[in-house]
């Protein structure tokens, strides 16, 4: 007999287990049938199990699966308690480019709690659509600096030109740690788009004293990329 018929015959049994190592190990078991069953009951797994360590294992299972309905049960995975479980959630979203995905994220957007819209601008970052531009772009005007500061990062990992004129807003409206996350995301992506607006700044009247240096510093590397690039 089939040995995965065994394991799926017994597998309801096994993940009711008392003992969250051997619910763990049925875990493990479903992780390596790759059929949409599996999908659904690590989901329910991710969603439902009292063991931290279990639901995180269930995360790393439905990562390997590159299929929509995994996607969607790792956004339900963001709202875990632990960041042992959520991070992992995360990091599997990397690997999914469906714009379809962001109207599941939008909850967590609009979200009370802090924490839930601070991973939903990540996981936009790890989505990496353009079409999560103007959620991301609502949530780097949040009221929680945090939260902000997560879009600025989610940003950074974007490869769309809209997002330097972002940034740049960012620096222009905020007056927390945002804006300096927003300068430094400007260096790291190295973007010559970024010089003239960065220029405006310095020349404008914006409270900008508290990163002027940054600015200039970000300048310098601009000017070197933008002469690389007219070689």
């Amino acid at each position: 007999m089939d040995s995965n018929l065994i394991v799926i015959k017994d597998i309801p049994k096994g993940l009711k287990h008392p003992d969250w190592s051997i619910r763990s190990e049925y875990v493990k078991r479903l992780s390596s049938i790759k059929a949409r069953y599996s999908i659904r009951l690590l989901a329910r797994i991710l969603k439902n199990d009292n063991d931290v360590y279990v639901r995180q294992m269930a995360a790393k299972a439905l990562c390997e699966f590159r299929d929509r309905e995994a996607a969607r049960a790792l956004i339900i995975g963001l709202s875990d308690p632990t960041g042992l479980v959520s991070h992992v959630a995360l990091d599997g979203l990397s690997f999914f480019d469906d714009p379809k995905l962001i109207a599941l994220i939008e909850p967590l957007a609009t979200s009370c709690e802090p924490r839930l819209r601070q991973m939903a601008a990540l996981a936009l970052g790890r989505l990496a659509c353009r079409e999560g531009l103007p959620l991301l772009a609502q949530l780097l005007e949040d009221q929680d600096e945090e939260v902000a500061i997560c879009a600025v990062l989610a940003l950074e990992r974007m490869n769309h030109p809209e997002r330097v004129d972002l940034l740049v807003h960012v620096i222009e409206s905020r007056s927390g740690e945002a804006r300096m996350h927003a300068v430094m995301s400007l260096d790291r992506i190295g973007d010559p788009r970024a010089i003239i607006p960065l220029e405006n700044l310095l020349s404008s009247t914006y409270y900008i004293w508290d990163i002027e240096d940054a600015i200039k510093e970000v300048l310098k590397g601009l000017y070197r990329k933008r002469k690389e690039q007219t070689a």
